[in-house]
């Protein structure tokens, strides 16, 4: 009994590790969607780099971010197999 609720548990995490991963993945690629858009739009402007540049920053930090989740989970996903 005891070896099946450690099973149904270990499931339950991996399963949860997935879903935030797809997840993640999702908002990653919105992130890079906003980031194509912004980058477009920026060589349409007369003065990309006064106007672009604090767009930008905050696109690059946050997709750093969430690469960082997906890696991190993809490496708890190992531990775990």
């Amino acid at each position: 009994m005891t070896h099946l609720l450690k099973s149904i548990d270990w499931l339950n995490d991996y399963e949860a590790q997935k879903l935030g991963e797809r997840i993640l993945q999702a908002q990653i690629d919105n992130l890079n969607d906003t980031l194509q858009n912004a980058k477009s739009n920026l060589s349409n402007m007369s003065s990309p780099v006064a106007s672009g540049s604090a767009t930008i920053k905050p696109i690059y930090s946050s997709f750093a971010n969430y690469k960082s989740y997906i890696n991190t989970l993809h490496d708890k996903s190992r531990q775990i197999s």
